[in-house]
């Protein structure tokens, strides 16, 4: 876990990345995890632990994905929303443990609402559950979605998508383990209801 630096003589800690520390120098800093600052009685300090303080300290990385990829965000409370071509991301940010956690809207028939993006269910998103950054998350974002947006083109055939030959190899063998996982359910299922089917199983 990354260490929290504390200045002699305050009662606050910070990240290495925050404003407060500029001014100060290295050699006087004091480190410890949040759980020891907390059990020492130092308190979270209220600007580097928010959301919007990365979002100020990340613009230009952040408006790159931003520009010219029909993406856009917004800030509510402590939660960025990310609204793309085909879907609506939430990126919720955990102080304690120094990372965003990623949600993705559900599935849903009715177009986003974007002027009111925290009334969208969201599901957190299983192969990307936390980065480190805010600049990890859109790029994430924008991968994923540029994938999905190709694959609806295509109608789900991988040979034809627009992604490089050894993503596509890698989409493949998943698909064909996939598969091969649909199969086993369907023999466990037969023999489970037919259990002399098992009998007749040559492997």
């Amino acid at each position: 876990m990354r260490a929290m630096i504390i200045l002699p003589g305050r009662t606050i800690y910070h990240e290495q990345c925050c404003w407060h520390l500029r001014r100060s120098q290295q050699k006087n800093w004091i480190r410890m995890s949040p759980k020891q600052a907390e059990g020492c009685g130092f308190r979270a300090c209220k600007c580097c632990g928010t959301t919007r303080f990365h979002l100020t300290s990340e613009p230009k990385a952040l408006n790159r994905f931003v520009q010219g990829k029909h993406m856009e965000y917004k800030l509510l409370g402590n939660t960025v929303y990310v609204k793309t071509e085909i879907s609506c991301w939430s990126i919720r940010y955990l102080p304690r443990k120094f990372i965003y956690s990623i949600y993705h809207r559900n599935a849903s028939p009715e177009p986003v609402n974007f002027a009111h993006p925290e009334l969208e269910r969201y599901h957190c998103q299983a192969d990307k559950r936390d980065a480190h950054t805010l600049e990890a998350c859109f790029q994430y974002i924008h991968s994923h979605d540029a994938y999905r947006k190709s694959e609806l083109e295509c109608g789900g055939d991988i040979r034809r998508m627009n992604i490089s030959p050894k993503y596509r190899q890698q989409l493949m063998r998943k698909e064909r383990r996939r598969q091969h996982r649909r199969i086993n359910a369907l023999f466990a299922a037969l023999e489970r209801e037919h259990p002399k089917y098992a009998a007749l199983a040559c492997c």
